[in-house]
Order: C-alpha cells, then structure tokens, then sequence
C-alpha cells in the first residue's frame, strides 16, 4: 500500500495579515491627497474619461465639505453622509452614486496604502445595491415584423 506524503509549506499565502509600518503623516489634507493620487493616475496610461470621471466625483464631493480637510478628519461617517446626501438632497439614482462610490473607494484605498490615512475607510461602505433590469425578450410576432421591414 502507497503512504501519500504531504508537503508542508515553509511561507504562508495568508495577505491579511500584513501589518503595516508606514507612518501616517501628520498635516495633509483631502486635496493634497487626492493631487498625488491623480498624479500616479495620470502615470498609469488610463484613458482621459476615466481621469476626468475622477476630478469629476471629487469635484462633487467638494461641494458638499465646502472646502479642504484635514488627513485626521477623513472618516467612514464623512463618506457615508456624502452618499446619503447624494441620494436623497441631490436626488440621484443609486447607480450614478455607486459610480461615485467607486472612485471614491479606489482613492481612499490608495490614500490608506500609501500611509496617509490610518483606518481602511474604503471597506467600511460599498455601492448600494440596485434593482436589476429585466430584459424582455421578443416574441416570435414581434420578430417576425422585425425582420419584414
């Protein structure tokens, strides 16, 4: 009878559990922020609409602070009353704010890998969830005068 041998695995694939050493620095703002991660942006070839989306959302959630904050006063409840304020005093459909969400998660989670932010604000909100569209399908008669246009 054969014995199967298990290998055993010297490092772990376990990511979670990285811890981080990068320091938090002390007095940056939301706009100097977000200029550097534009900057890295623009670096990174995406298309033009795609840079002008993200100046775009962030230009909207200028609006609602009414002016620049601090790297200490970025927090989970800043972003989640900006969505409540884009859904219901802006009146916006829920996928136009998750497109928002988007950009706005992908910037914190840059802000936060690079040190200047200390708590992982971009996994506590994510897109709100939207009713799914029903396509209907044709009917054979509706085929029929398709095709005998």
């Amino acid at each position: 009878m054969q014995t199967v041998r298990k290998t055993h695995r010297k490092g772990s694939r376990n990511t979670q559990n990285i811890k981080r050493f990068k320091q938090t620095e002390q007095k940056m703002t939301l706009f100097e922020m977000f200029e550097r991660f534009m900057a890295i942006k623009q670096t990174e070839g995406l298309a033009k609409p795609t840079i002008l989306g993200y100046y775009e959302h962030f230009h909207y959630l200028n609006d609602y602070l009414g002016g620049d904050v601090p790297n200490k006063e970025v927090t989970v409840d800043l972003f989640r009353n900006y969505i409540g304020y884009m859904l219901n005093d802006q009146g916006l459909k829920p996928t136009t704010v998750n497109v928002c969400i988007r950009t706005n998660r992908a910037f914190l989670r840059y802000c936060y890998q690079e040190g200047w932010i200390e708590i992982p604000i971009h996994e506590k909100f994510k897109p709100i969830k939207t009713p799914e569209d029903e396509i209907q399908a044709f009917t054979p008669a509706e085929i029929k005068a398709l095709l005998n246009i």
